[in-house]
């Protein structure tokens, strides 16, 4: 996942997700690389109570993809709501929002066609808002 830092301070990470087979064929599109999430700039800490903006690029326009919050063990802890597919770029976004909302250890995890790809586990503490910027403590 890349992240960036908009005006609002949210985070915004992309995972890329592509299959290597053609849009003809979206049984056999999966996920070719697991998400990356970089820490913060200034703490290097999430927070709860800060929102996140998860970005999926997949390569295969139609197979349906999935964004989830999981726990250390894999279980879901949260489905994210898809607010954008952007389907006429070459490759797809996915994007979904995350607010944590309570302290712990969890993964993202992107699904395509039955094939899981997913972080690695990353802390989420106490959020700190200031109103223009939000991190964990």
């Amino acid at each position: 996942m890349k992240l960036s830092y908009p005006l609002v301070a949210a985070m915004a990470c992309t995972a890329v997700i592509g299959g290597g087979a053609a849009a003809t064929a979206p049984a056999s599109a999966a996920p070719t690389a697991a998400p990356h999430i970089q820490l913060p700039m200034f703490t290097g800490h999430r927070g709860t109570g800060c929102k996140y903006n998860v970005s999926v690029v997949v390569t295969d326009r139609t197979a349906p993809a999935r964004l989830t919050v999981v726990d250390p063990y894999g279980r879901t802890v949260k489905r994210l709501k898809v607010r954008n597919e952007r389907r006429t770029d070459d490759k797809r976004v996915v994007e979904a929002d995350w607010i944590p909302a309570h302290p712990g250890n969890y993964r993202i995890a992107a699904v395509q066609n039955g094939v899981r790809k997913q972080t690695a586990v990353f802390p989420v503490t106490p959020g700190f808002n200031t109103g223009s910027l939000c991190t964990g403590t």
